[in-house]
C-alpha cells in the first residue's frame, strides 16, 4: 500500500455515491447495450466506497443513494425499496474488502446485483419475476464487473484506507519501538556491572581487589 496516501479520499468516494444516482437516470440509462441492460452506476460507487471505508460506511452509502435513486423522477417504484437494496448490499460489500481486489470486487458486484434483485423481488416488485430475473441478472452481473474497474481506480488513487490490512511486524521495528535495556541487550553488561560494584566497595573499605577482581592499574 502507498504511503502517501491523500485525506481526501473518502470525501471523494462519498461525491461519487451521491452523484452516480443522477449519472444513472441522466447518462448511463440512456446508453444502448446488447440486452437493454445497462451497469448499476449507484451499486459500483457503494461498493468501492464500501471496500475503502468499511461495511458501515458501505450501508450508510448505499441507503442515501438508494434513496436519491428512489427520489429522483421517473421513479416510479415505493421510496424505500432500492435504499434498502444498495444498503444491504453496500454491508456486504464492505466484508468482502479483505479479499484482494481482482476477487473481492468481482464477487462484491455479483452479490450486490443478486441481493438488490432479491429485495426487489421480495419486496412486490413486478419487474423482478422469474424470466426478467433470468435474462437481467446475468447481463446486469457481467456489465457490472466490466465496468468496475472504471470506477474502482478513479476512487482508489491516493485514498486513505481506513482499516489498512495488518503487516507482520519486522524485527528491526520491534528493536526501534522498544530497544533493549542496558543491563539485557549486551552479552556481558550483567558481569561488568557486578566487578565495577565490587570494586567500588572495595576502594570505599580502603582495600584493593584481589583475585579475578584486582584492578589491572
Amino acid at each position: 500500500m502507498s504511503t502517501a496516501m491523500s485525506p481526501y479520499g473518502g470525501a471523494r468516494a462519498w461525491a461519487a455515491v451521491v452523484l452516480a444516482p443522477l449519472l444513472q437516470v441522466t447518462l448511463v440509462n440512456r446508453v444502448t447495450l446488447p440486452g437493454q441492460v445497462t451497469p448499476d452506476l449507484p451499486l459500483l460507487c457503494v461498493l468501492a466506497l464500501a471496500r475503502l471505508r468499511g461495511p458501515v460506511e458501505g450501508a450508510v452509502a448505499g441507503f442515501v443513494s438508494g434513496l436519491l435513486l428512489d427520489l429522483i423522477p421517473p421513479a416510479a417504484h415505493p421510496v424505500g425499496r432500492t435504499a434498502l437494496a444498495l444498503c444491504v448490499a453496500g454491508y456486504a460489500g464492505g466484508h468482502l474488502r479483505r479479499l484482494p481486489a481482482a476477487l473481492g470486487l468481482p464477487l462484491g458486484v455479483v452479490a450486490g446485483v443478486v441481493v438488490s434483485a432479491g429485495v426487489h423481488a421480495a419486496l412486490g416488485d413486478p419487474r423482478a419475476d422469474g424470466p426478467a430475473l433470468t435474462h437481467v441478472l446475468p447481463l446486469a452481473a457481467a456489465y457490472g464487473v466490466a465496468a468496475m474497474p472504471f470506477v474502482w481506480f478513479p476512487l482508489r488513487w491516493k485514498a486513505r484506507d481506513a482499516f489498512p490490512a495488518a503487516r507482520p511486524a519486522r524485527a528491526d521495528r520491534l528493536l526501534v519501538a522498544h530497544p533493549p535495556h542496558p543491563a539485557v541487550g549486551r552479552a556481558g553488561a550483567p558481569r561488568r556491572r557486578l566487578r565495577q560494584g565490587r570494586r567500588r566497595r572495595s576502594r570505599q573499605a580502603g582495600g584493593r581487589p584481589a583475585g579475578p577482581w584486582r584492578d589491572s592499574r
